[in-house]
This record gives structure tokens, C-alpha cells and sequence, in this order.
């Protein structure tokens, strides 16, 4: 995905975690997890990053999985603990999805925001796509969608 794209697709994202932030801050929450998850090469360790203010997370190129294992990453930001989960690409030729999931479900036992990323290049939501969080809705359970933010 061109970088220019990500930019202002993180630009989006960060404007409105911080609202989000804010929000919880002023409700007395004092800790965050995030979960990203997606398919393969669509810059979850890019978000990360993002996410994080600084380049902690290896970034693949193209559809190259850069990350094979589920990686936490913690900072502090208004008072806040944000910790953002980084998981590998789900969908791609390797067929460890099983795998994946199971490292997923069993490293991370709390979240309170999903991130599903995908694709920017369509403007549909693909078979693939759907066929993922099916996946991930079998191995973390169906409540999970209640904290599911399509991105």
C-alpha cells in the first residue's frame, strides 16, 4: 500500500483514538488494549508504530509477513497504559491461521478495542475478508464483535 495512503488512513485513526482516550480518561479508565488483526501485508506493524509514536514494530514489505508471532507494545499517554497487540496476517500462503489463532487466544486474554485492518486498494469488503473474521470470531468468541472497529 502506498505510504501516502497509510498516512492519512493513521491520520484518521489517531485523531479519533485520541477523542476515544480523552473520553476514557474522563470516565477513570487508566489502562487500553488493542488488538490488531487482518489479513497478511495490510500494515498492522505499520499501526503499530503508529499507534505506539515510534518504530517498535518490524514492518514487512508488499505481502511479505514480517511478524509470525503475537507481540505486545506499551506506552504511556495522558496517564493512560496503551498497549497495542501486534498479531501475524491471517489469510496468507504459509497456512498457519490455526496457528495464529491459537497464539492469539492464548496470549491476549483482555482487550477492549479490536482494529480489523484491511486493504484500502478495493473499495468492497472481499470474500477473504469475511472468511477472516469469521476465523477470529470462531477462536476469540462471538462477543468479541462488540469491540470490533472495521479499519
Amino acid at each position: 500500500m502506498p505510504r501516502q495512503l497509510k498516512f492519512v488512513r493513521l491520520y484518521l485513526v489517531q485523531k479519533n483514538l485520541e477523542y476515544q482516550i480523552e473520553e476514557f480518561v474522563s470516565s477513570g479508565g487508566q489502562t487500553v488494549n488493542i488488538l490488531l488483526s487482518g489479513k497478511t501485508g495490510v500494515g498492522k506493524s505499520y499501526l503499530t508504530n503508529a499507534l505506539i509514536g515510534e518504530n517498535v514494530a518490524a514492518e514487512g514489505y508488499d505481502i511479505d509477513p514480517q511478524t509470525d508471532d503475537v507481540t505486545a507494545y506499551e506506552v504511556v499517554k495522558n496517564g493512560v497504559t496503551i498497549t497495542v497487540f501486534d498479531t501475524p496476517g491471517l489469510a496468507d500462503a504459509t497456512g498457519n491461521d490455526e496457528e495464529y489463532l491459537r497464539k492469539i487466544k492464548e496470549r491476549v486474554t483482555h482487550f477492549d478495542l479490536f482494529l480489523f485492518c484491511t486493504e484500502m486498494t478495493s473499495k468492497r469488503f472481499r470474500t477473504d475478508d469475511l472468511e477472516t473474521i469469521k476465523k477470529l470470531t470462531e477462536a476469540l468468541g462471538r462477543n468479541f464483535g462488540n469491540m470490533l472497529l472495521w479499519f
